[in-house]
């Protein structure tokens, strides 16, 4: 009877080990994926925000021309698309359209025509200036 209850100690004990490094392997795996989806996101922000500052500096000095702005080709192995419509510039990833970045272009009259899409893939994305428009592209 001693021997059995010394095995099934050592079988609960192995199993219990098991278990901890299941836990253990599963928490750090949800720890990066979410690390990985937030930094995604932060860094979508900060290039909107950067493209964004540029077409509101360009737009104060009331001139045509073409800035050409470095943007990184991935973010964390993933790929993102940045458009403009409207008063917004909108960044999201290529493949995930679920994570959105979306910043609103203020004081910069309607009757300019904000308009285009670039992607990452790239590495940079051309802002063009006329009388009447703003483009993004390549």
């Amino acid at each position: 009877m001693k021997g059995q209850q010394t095995i099934i100690n050592e079988i609960f004990l192995f199993a219990f080990g098991l278990l901890m490094a299941v836990f253990v392997s599963f928490f750090f795996l949800y720890f990066n994926n979410w690390l990985s989806e937030l930094t995604v996101t932060e860094n979508l922000e900060t290039i909107s925000t950067l493209l964004s500052s540029s077409i509101l500096k360009f737009y104060e000095t009331k001139g045509d021309g073409i800035i050409e702005i470095n943007i990184p080709s991935q973010i964390g192995d993933k790929s993102y698309i940045i458009e403009a419509f409207g008063n917004r510039i909108i960044a999201y990833e290529m493949y995930s359209p679920q994570k959105i970045v979306s910043r609103g272009l203020f004081y910069i009259s309607l009757d300019k025509n904000i308009n285009g899409v670039v992607a990452s893939s790239y590495g940079y994305a051309k802002i063009k200036f006329n009388s009447t428009n703003i483009e993004i592209g390549r």
